[in-house]
């Protein structure tokens, strides 16, 4: 669910609902460009500082709103509608893998300057979700909604069957197979002495197994298959098996983001490991030097260095992709990564360019680079927004990094003292 910042909420509701239409044009325009002029400090004065959660969302609201004006001008306001809500779906999904991404980083954020408001809200957004999770628990899962099946179904399994006696504090069970228990003891209670006791203990043995051991069992096994193949689930189901009913935009996005989950999922436990031989090895090391008041080695803190740098790099270097790619969804393009997107388009297939809910432009459909090139490494920038871009400008780049790459070879082996003498040794010989 989006947080909403009752700050800037209202700035931008002053913006665009502006109350003073009585007056005349020009009282109109000044009191606009006003609340412009105020907007825009407002935003660039959060962007400078680093943004909260509810400021991104405030963002992202801005853009929909906008472009939802502008394709209404364009075209009407019942295509304009279509297109927000397929590109609003899209960076859902995209905002959804940002937030996850966002919590899971949350103490790692307070440590970059730019990034200690969003890992502040990433600490309260936790902080929520774990309360959340507590009060279910304790009420028993009574905050379960009607569109909510799982909860609904956890609910009349755990708490449902269960009565409690207000005077004694017993809870008693009153599903058919605890009342037909309870029956059945009864019954034999009635034969006592005719029954032997082991057949009594047995059948209480079993009911106690049933409820204690294979009941809880069977629901966390389901659980757990259900957390991890909810999300397959439902991309299996709206864009493979209702692909007749699925704008190729979003499938396109929803598929880009389950390939990329292969790749993505490996950076956390990069993270986690660089994080533990920093903390575990390099920290104690350091502590050590520090309490024999010894000099730290260079070389020690040039490592504790780069670990930290590496860190704060995967970091960035994650974010700013999934915003890079939540922006793009939220705007109704497309972008091109290696890799994952011929993958991609090899599941959704090409774009319907004839299409207005299609989204914008994937020049390397029309090019098709990935297929015909005649090198290694494959083009990999397409212009803004996918539209193209100059082969002039694009010839001019790699052979400006083609000269970079080997003065800097250069360079290197010149600094090589070791590999001269043995040179030199060789022709002496």
């Amino acid at each position: 669910m989006f947080l909403i910042s009752q700050s800037n909420s209202d700035i931008i509701l002053d913006f665009f609902y502006s109350n003073d239409f009585a007056s005349d044009t020009l009282a109109i325009s000044t009191l606009k460009l006003e609340n412009i002029n105020l907007f825009m400090n407002s935003f660039f004065r959060s962007f400078s500082s680093g943004l909260y959660i509810q400021e991104i969302e405030d963002f992202i609201y801005l853009i929909m709103f906008i472009r939802f004006l502008i394709l209404a001008i364009k075209y009407d306001i019942w295509t304009s509608l279509q297109i927000t809500m397929i590109s609003g779906f899209s960076g859902y999904l995209w905002y959804k893998r940002f937030l996850t991404a966002v919590v899971n980083y949350r103490t790692a954020l307070l440590i970059i300057p730019y990034f200690y408001k969003l890992g502040i809200s990433a600490i309260q957004l936790k902080t929520i979700m774990q309360n959340e999770i507590a009060l279910a628990v304790r009420y028993g899962g009574l905050t379960a909604k009607w569109y909510q099946p799982g909860k609904i179904l956890q609910h009349a399994l755990v708490n449902g069957i269960r009565v409690t006696d207000q005077k004694t504090q017993i809870i008693y069970y009153i599903d058919p197979i605890s009342m037909f228990m309870s029956k059945l003891l009864i019954f034999l209670n009635k034969f006592d002495g005719k029954f032997p006791e082991l057949i009594r203990s047995k059948l209480e043995l079993s009911y106690y197994t049933l409820y204690n051991v294979m009941i809880p069992k069977t629901y966390f096994a389901c659980k757990h298959f259900w957390n991890e193949m909810a999300s397959l689930a439902a991309y299996m189901l709206i864009t493979r098996i209702g692909k007749k009913y699925c704008p190729y935009f979003i499938r396109w996005h929803w598929t880009f983001l389950t390939i990329y989950d292969i790749q993505e999922r490996n950076i956390p436990k990069l993270l986690n490991r660089i994080d533990y031989y920093q903390t575990e090895i390099l920290i104690p090391k350091i502590e050590q030097f520090n309490n024999a008041s010894a000099f730290v080695p260079k070389e020690l803190m040039l490592e504790y260095s780069l670990t930290e740098a590496l860190i704060r790099t995967l970091i960035l270097g994650h974010l700013g992709f999934l915003m890079f790619g939540l922006l793009h969804a939220f705007c109704g393009q497309y972008f091109y990564y290696p890799f994952i997107v011929e993958n991609t388009e090899l599941h959704v297939g090409p774009r319907v360019t004839e299409s207005v809910y299609s989204g914008g432009n994937t020049s390397w459909q029309t090019e098709n680079n990935w297929k015909n090139r005649e090198g290694l490494i494959p083009k990999l920038w397409y212009g803004w927004f996918g539209r193209g871009n100059d082969e002039k400008i694009q010839k001019l780049i790699k052979n400006s990094l083609k000269a970079f790459f080997k003065k800097l070879i250069e360079l290197f082996q010149k600094r090589r003292p070791g590999r001269k003498r043995f040179k030199q040794n060789e022709e002496e010989k």
